[in-house]
Order: C-alpha cells, then sequence, then structure tokens
C-alpha cells in the first residue's frame, strides 16, 4: 500500500473563525500539520526560519492586501508553493493569482477538507516539476555554453598553437640566424595571443560555475546519496544570499 503524503503547511490567516474551519478541515485526516499566524511579515519570518511543503494565503491580511501578498511571499521564498485564499469569488483574481506566483486559488466558503488537501497536493506536485523544469534549462544552457567554449578553443586556441608550431619547424630551415630570430618573435606573438585567449575561456568557464544555484549544487549532492542512504534525501533552503567563492565550498563539503 502507498504511504499517505504527510504535509507541513503554512497557514496565513488573520480570521479566527476561518483559521480554525482550515485548521481542523486540514488536521482530521492527519494529512498536514499546521502552523498558523496573522500577518504576512509573521509569515516570511516563517517560511525564512522553518520547512513548510506549503503556504495557505489569505489575500486580506492586516499588513498586507490583495495579490502584492502574493509577490512579497513568492519573491521571499521561491522554493514554497503558495496556494491562495480569498473570500471572493473572482476568476480574474485567480488567474493574476497564478500569473504573479501562486500554485492555486481557493474561495474560502467552497472549501471542503478534500479539496484543500487536493488543492495542496497539486501545488506541491507542480511547484515541484517547474523548479525541476527550471534546473534542467539551466543545466543545459549550461552545458551549451561550455560546448560553445569548447569549440572556441578549437578554432582559434588550438589552431593558433598548431600554426605556431608549423611555424617554429619552417624556421629551422631558414638560411640565417637573423631569419630565425625575426620568425621565432613573430612565434612568441602569436603563443601570447593564444595564452591570452586560453584565459579569456578559462575565466569564462569560471563565471558559468558562479552561476550555477547553490540550491542546485546541493540538490546534486543529495541526489548522488540516495543509494547509499537508503532513502531519497530532500534539499529544503530558505532565501540564500550571494556567497563567496571559498564558503561555498566549505559548505558543500560540509554536506
Amino acid at each position: 500500500m502507498k504511504e499517505v503524503e504527510h504535509y507541513r503547511v503554512l497557514l496565513i490567516e488573520d480570521n479566527p473563525l476561518d483559521a480554525r474551519t482550515i485548521i481542523k478541515a486540514l488536521t482530521a485526516g492527519a494529512d498536514c500539520d499546521v502552523e498558523r499566524v496573522e500577518d504576512l511579515l509573521s509569515g516570511l519570518e516563517a517560511v525564512q526560519h522553518d520547512a513548510f511543503d506549503c503556504v495557505l494565503l489569505d489575500l486580506s491580511l492586516p499588513d498586507s492586501e490583495g495579490l502584492v501578498s502574493v509577490e512579497t511571499m513568492v519573491a521571499q521564498s521561491p522554493h514554497c508553493p503558495v496556494v491562495v485564499l480569498t473570500g471572493l469569488d473572482d476568476p480574474e483574481v485567480a488567474v493574476e493569482a497564478v500569473e504573479r506566483g501562486a500554485q492555486d486559488y481557493l474561495v474560502k466558503n467552497t472549501m471542503t477538507r478534500e479539496l484543500v488537501v487536493r488543492a495542496i497536493r497539486y501545488a506541491v506536485a507542480r511547484h515541484s516539476a517547474e523548479t525541476e523544469l527550471i534546473g534542467t534549462r539551466d543545466r543545459l544552457q549550461s552545458m551549451h555554453a561550455r560546448e560553445q567554449i569548447a569549440r572556441d578553443l578549437h578554432d582559434t586556441v588550438i589552431q593558433r598553437l598548431f600554426a605556431s608550431g608549423m611555424t617554429l619547424q619552417a624556421a629551422t630551415r631558414l638560411p640565417s640566424r637573423d631569419d630565425m630570430v625575426d620568425r621565432a618573435m613573430l612565434v612568441v606573438d602569436e603563443i601570447d595571443e593564444a595564452i591570452r585567449e586560453l584565459r579569456a575561456a578559462i575565466f569564462g568557464l569560471h563565471s558559468l560555475d558562479e552561476q550555477e544555484s547553490f540550491v542546485l549544487e546541493l540538490a546534486k549532492i543529495a541526489d548522488g546519496y540516495g543509494d547509499s542512504l537508503g532513502f531519497e534525501p530532500v534539499v529544503r533552503l530558505g532565501e540564500l544570499p550571494s556567497l563567496p567563492e571559498p564558503l561555498r565550498v566549505d559548505a558543500l563539503a560540509v554536506v
């Protein structure tokens, strides 16, 4: 029998009656653990300091009103899917909420336990699929850029060095020492130019590495240890600052 999925949910709802109804519906079947806060600021702090599978976000809060709440939550916590809660059955608002980053939209007076749990399950699945697609796209773009650099190395640096070697071979057959020295100096200039192009290519490779998401690097580590651990590890992180290279290397080594 398939194991029942269990979710940790953050409910951002200031209305006590609505909150009690939603919490009762979510915890009745042991599908969810629910933590409730009453304003957007408290919700933002919660997702930064703890891991949640989904956020249920009311659009009418004491410190935030309307779809700006969705934009703020998605921007501050892109790793966590958001389901919008509202008292108005307005399809236009629903569409705009999704366009601004929400995964789903629920009208409070039509919610049932099954509907809320299904919305959470689908939101988690869609968000996970979107994250995987973004990661795959980034990896493909990185691979394409590396292939381009490899082609550039072959077409410029390697060909230039090959030509320099042929020039040196030809110089050994020149009749005078002065002619040989002049030809050798031309080769030195060619090699210097090849070195500059090689350094530029190497810098491009380093830049690509630095642009890769730290979260994706951690996810790659987690994926590599699934067999030895006997389970699939999951990495959940809050908003991260830009880490300097030495610190990022140390953090990956610790993980």
